[in-house]
């Protein structure tokens, strides 16, 4: 998600990524979809990413009183918009924060791209206007990734880690974290 709507081009979200959903895995008599019918098992079709909405842990995922044309994901029961709502560390929230600082910074709407050298697991790259510039890091290891700031003034803008007050500290594991120069 982090990559998605931090880097260049207009962001796109098929329903349910803001909560992690996760394609489905369906029996041959459970395809709808025509290709997968008639392709089975060497193309299974596109509903295994078309399950019902998972709005809460109600009956049906809370996506319709009815019995919806395809099941829903068995991890419905903790993964939906109401678990994650009420979860501030959730999915969800990481997604909302996401979008409101890319409508609120130029730079990640429009900033040229610009890729930093890091070490190996981790990845950085600038978003620049004549306005500002702002920085993603991402550390997809799962321990520290020492880090090194472009020269000049930055301030943190988010960090996937809540504990993470400093721009210039090592990357904790997993975290995302973005920057801005003005």
């Amino acid at each position: 998600m982090a990559l998605l709507l931090t880097l260049r081009g207009t962001p796109f979200m098929y329903y349910g990524e803001e909560i992690g959903m996760r394609n489905i895995a369906l029996r041959r008599s459970e395809i709808l979809d025509p290709p997968g019918q008639k392709y089975w098992p060497i193309y299974k079709g596109r509903d295994g990413c078309r399950s019902p909405m998972q709005w809460d842990n109600g009956k049906n995922a809370g996506f319709s009183a009815a019995k919806p044309w395809l099941p829903v994901h068995p991890d419905y029961l903790q993964r939906n918009v109401a678990a994650q709502a009420a979860d501030p560390g959730s999915l969800f929230h990481f997604t909302k924060k996401l979008l409101g600082l890319r409508k609120a910074y130029p730079a990640l709407q429009r900033g040229d791209y610009i890729s930093l050298e890091t070490p190996p697991g981790t990845l950085a790259y600038l978003r620049t206007t004549t306005e500002q510039s702002a920085l993603v890091a991402i550390n997809f290891k799962g321990r520290l990734a020492n880090f090194v700031l472009p020269q000049g003034q930055w301030h943190m803008l988010f960090s996937s880690n809540k504990d993470k007050t400093d721009a210039a500290n090592a990357l904790t594991p997993y975290e995302v974290r973005l920057l801005i120069h003005e």
